[in-house]
């Protein structure tokens, strides 16, 4: 028997493909299986990948960090899906949800930030802590063969860390785990950055394990970029890209994707559960509104002007 890595095409079978994936894990052994087309002919009607702000603990929701509220963004992001994408010969959606019952589930987050002196308070929509995940165990693995990993161990320097490149990556052997001989972009994979990214990077949010300003490392060097006098630090704004190179100097430009209707429920919801903390601790009470920003002169987290 000879193991391999799944074919990362979508299955000719499946019509309906979602995937959040964590921008800021960079473990090569934990490298994503990002998605493209299925072979023809097939099923598919929607493929949709989204890339978050956190790591793959975040983006999941596990892992036993006490700071989980960054994973109510992308449960969000899947069910705002899961709710609007075509619907049955009965009318009905893909899957339906009690919104009553979210809502609870997202209260109990909420709780658990502010009742846990480790977490320190509910941070807000997009800001929840994000934990360094690449340990010094996972920072010495260089023989594993991740999907969308390294040709050979000598390669790299530092083996274990390979951070996350979206909009990059190309088309790899099932077998070998190595790079097709031609190198072939991945086929309409349709990946977007979410809203959640943009808005940690200007509103100050926090690098992993609390260290520095935050700004995705795969995506150093690029611009977020926005309709002139766009509001940056404004979810629901809509229009801006991420825009940058990628290793032989190719542009890159990264749509950002619009936030769907249980994602703007929970976005209310955020913002009235910070106001109500700042009422409980006596502080003066601020209108929960995003800032102007400058929205072509952030790069790396810093003003360029």
């Amino acid at each position: 028997m000879q193991y391999s890595f799944v074919n990362t095409k979508v299955s000719q079978v499946v019509e309906y493909a979602f995937q959040a994936l964590a921008l800021d894990d960079h473990r090569a052994a934990f490298a994503p299986a990002v998605w493209e087309q299925p072979h023809q002919p097939a099923n598919l009607k929607v493929l949709a990948q989204a890339w978050f702000p956190g790591v793959h603990s975040n983006i999941g929701g596990a892992g036993g960090y006490d700071d989980q509220s960054l994973a109510n963004d992308t449960l969000a992001w899947m069910l705002s899906h899961l709710k609007t994408a075509d619907k049955s010969d009965d009318g009905k959606p893909l899957l339906d949800f009690d919104a009553s019952y979210l809502d609870w589930i997202f209260s109990l987050n909420v709780a658990h930030c502010n009742n846990t002196p480790s977490v320190g308070g509910y941070r807000g929509w997009a800001l929840g802590k994000m934990d360094e995940t690449l340990t010094t165990a996972y920072s010495f693995v260089g023989d594993v063969k991740p999907w969308a990993g390294w040709e050979n161990w000598r390669d790299w320097a530092h083996p274990g860390d390979l951070a996350r490149t979206p909009g990059q990556y190309e088309s790899y052997s099932a077998k070998s785990g190595r790079r097709t001989k031609r190198k072939r972009p991945l086929v309409d994979s349709n990946e977007t950055i979410h809203p959640s990214a943009r808005v940690r990077v200007a509103c100050g949010g926090k690098g992993l394990d609390d260290v520095g300003p935050y700004f995705p490392k795969g995506l150093e060097g690029f611009k977020i970029v926005g309709p002139e006098g766009a509001d940056m630090r404004d979810p629901l704004a809509q229009g801006f890209k991420w825009v940058g190179k990628d290793v032989d100097g190719k542009e890159v430009v990264l749509e950002e994707c619009k936030l769907g209707a249980i994602e703007i429920a929970l976005l209310v919801a955020s913002r009235e559960a910070v106001e109500e903390q700042e009422r409980k601790k006596g502080v003066r009470s601020q209108e929960v509104e995003w800032q102007r920003g400058d929205v072509t002169g952030v790069v790396n987290g810093k003003d360029k002007h």
